[in-house]
């Protein structure tokens, strides 16, 4: 009898099929719009386009290798599970557990009348959680963490002791560089599948900027390498308002689609001659953050979508969603550098991480928008957005909602942070120099709020100079903001 195995959206790799098992394939495609343990999310049309895409070129690939491939739009998983079984008298389908764990809870409840779903353990991170709780009570610090992926999988390492003598050259990567030129110059493959994809969402004029096959994310990886990768570590940190990439990998999206393999990354970063602060930043994110945070989630799924640690309640106002494709306010919260990365996410539906943290996140949880509201927002918004790393990033990690679980403190910074890594400041209606600028003033008020807190994370400088703040003038102008903000939202 033939074997069936059921490929979930981000396991489109021959690698998944079960070797000697599995003689059809079949892909169940339930649309633009899924659930989540919160509420139902509508993803950008380049996540539309690209995860239909990937499909697509997939099956087409299962099909010059031998395999029966089945593609089945939906509505329900369950529903079209029980029809697909009764229709080809299935006694099991085999599929390996999704990475995102809603999604896998929800699967191992349905009930097949007349058939089994043989779940397999998921085979696309670097560590399992079986590992992970043999070596861990609770998720430890990241850095314990990363420290033990790097002893175990043997990578910098130099007789059980890090290359070079160092763990983290983390503080040589936040540089700023004025004369900065934008240098990417590499355009996505070609795909019939693409073409295909974009038809079916009436899109054929998005530009889709990313691969939607695994020999285009390996094009791309092998661009990063060759191009960027010696400088990556060196303005890892910075930001710039005319070039969105830096000198970042762009691979994000491919590897969390599961296009490329954490594994073959790592042997490919640590086989070229970089600086050893760019390639041992861009393993961290790899082998350390990445995985450190699946392995968080799972531990805390159970508590991690009811946390809010600093009672924050604002909705995130619908203009930040206001893009349609085609067209977009560029002047949401009238703060260059916010509106700036917003428009770009918007535009590309892609920010680096430290515009996604130290910007967007810092300005939201100043702001005190709903941790909630905010993780929909980059859920929707950004193409890499999968749920076992967007929610403990935005959750935990920017907007502090665990109380503090993950990071020992929250992530936030005034104008002066901005003014040093960046050139947002110029050109903004705000000037720091002259003590205007809004997320100075958030930030201090912020600060002023919780003192109580920041007692607690032996911060003692940060309140030393609170006390040098006129805190009455600084609340003062953050209600002219806020109010400023309100009445120019109301014109949008």
């Amino acid at each position: 009898m033939k074997k069936y195995q059921w490929i979930i959206y981000d396991q489109c790799n021959i690698r998944y099929i079960e070797p000697g098992v599995t003689d059809v394939v079949f892909l169940l495609y339930t649309g633009a719009s899924v659930a989540s343990p919160i509420w139902p999310l509508k993803f950008n049309i380049r996540s539309n386009i690209m995860e239909y895409a990937i499909a697509k070129a997939y099956l087409a690939e299962c099909e010059t290798l031998g395999y029966t491939t089945h593609w089945i739009e939906t509505n329900s998983y369950q529903k079209s599970l029980i029809d697909f079984s009764e229709l080809h008298q299935l006694s099991s389908i085999v599929l390996m557990r999704p990475s995102e764990e809603y999604l896998a809870r929800k699967i191992a409840s349905y009930i097949l009348p007349h058939t089994t779903l043989d779940m397999l353990p998921n085979r696309q991170f670097l560590i399992t959680p079986t590992e992970f709780a043999e070596q861990f009570e609770k998720p430890p610090v990241m850095e314990t963490f990363y420290r033990y992926m790097r002893k175990t999988r043997n990578i910098l390492m130099e007789e059980g002791k890090p290359l070079w003598g160092k763990w983290n050259y983390d503080q040589e990567n936040r540089n700023f560089d004025s004369q900065h030129v934008p240098s990417w110059d590499w355009k996505s493959e070609s795909s019939s599948a693409l073409d295909v994809a974009k038809k079916y969402f009436w899109a054929e004029d998005i530009e889709v900027h990313l691969p939607v096959t695994r020999a285009g994310a390996l094009q791309l990886l092998e661009y990063f390498l060759e191009y960027h990768a010696h400088d990556f570590g060196y303005l890892e940190d910075a930001m710039y308002q005319k070039d969105r990439y830096v000198h970042h990998s762009l691979i994000s999206t491919a590897l969390n689609f599961w296009l490329l393999y954490p594994e073959e990354i790592l042997e490919k970063i640590t086989s070229i001659n970089i600086p050893l602060a760019s390639q041992e930043g861009f393993i961290r994110q790899i082998l350390g953050w990445r995985e450190y945070m699946r392995q968080y989630h799972l531990y805390y799924f159970d508590t991690i979508y009811s946390e809010n640690a600093l009672g924050h309640m604002e909705s995130l106002p619908e203009a930040w969603w206001s893009y349609d494709g085609k067209t977009h306010n560029k002047n949401i919260t009238t703060l260059n550098c916010v509106d700036t990365v917003i428009a770009g996410v918007q535009e590309l539906n892609y920010s680096h991480h430290i515009e996604r943290l130290m910007i967007i996140g810092n300005y939201v949880m100043l702001m005190g928008y709903h941790p909630h509201s905010v993780l929909r927002w980059f859920y929707e918004m950004y193409t890499d957005a999968f749920e076992w790393v967007v929610v403990p990033n935005v959750l935990s990690m920017s907007q502090y909602a665990d109380g503090g679980k993950l990071a020992t403190k929250p992530y936030i910074s005034w104008g002066n942070y901005i003014d040093k890594m960046s050139d947002y400041c110029k050109g903004c209606q705000y000037s720091i120099k002259e003590k205007t600028c809004p997320m100075t003033h958030l930030y201090w008020d912020f600060v002023d709020r919780h003192q109580d807190l920041y007692a607690g994370w032996r911060t003692p400088y940060i309140l030393s100079n609170l006390k040098k703040i006129d805190i009455e003038k600084i609340r003062i102008m953050k209600a002219q903001y806020r109010e400023r903000l309100k009445t120019h939202l109301g014109k949008i």
